[in-house]
């Protein structure tokens, strides 16, 4: 079959199937695991607060199952007196995004910033705010401009 086609078809239709592999490659992107949030394991992920902050989180496939803080330059009675509480407050929320507490704000932001990352090296989806369009749920997050 010898069919002529003009410049602007053939450039439309590249057009279109270059956006239907664009958007098959996203969508595949962002399923969600079959064997869940996490790949089951420990991960550690350091940050700056007074000094050097490090956070071992401990993962099955569904949870944060563990958190350590080694925290030895925080103030003793301030970053260091915070440690439980923020841990308690990490496991109950299954998340890097907890209140903190009132008084120790520098290691609170740290231990959160230090836990997000060690949720992201454990599988987690989404990376820093904006940075992915796939959410937890495996559902894609796109805004039209």
């Amino acid at each position: 079959m010898n069919k002529n086609i003009s410049r602007r078809d053939f450039i439309k239709a590249a057009a279109v199937s270059g956006l239907g592999v664009a958007a098959a490659s996203v969508l595949g992107g962002c399923a969600k695991k079959p064997e869940g949030i996490y790949t089951p394991g420990t991960y550690s992920a350091t940050a700056q607060g007074m000094g050097k902050i490090t956070v071992t989180a401990t993962f099955d496939a569904e949870k944060i199952t563990k958190v350590e803080l080694d925290l030895p330059q925080e103030t003793p009675s301030i970053g260091q007196a915070a440690a439980e509480e923020l841990v308690n407050q990490i496991i109950k929320t299954q998340s890097a995004d907890i209140d903190g507490v009132a008084g120790a704000t520098i290691s609170s932001t740290s231990i959160k910033k230090a836990t997000k990352e060690a949720m992201i090296a454990a599988g987690l989806l989404a990376s820093e705010e904006g940075s992915s369009a796939c959410g937890i749920d495996g559902s894609l997050d796109l805004d039209a401009i």
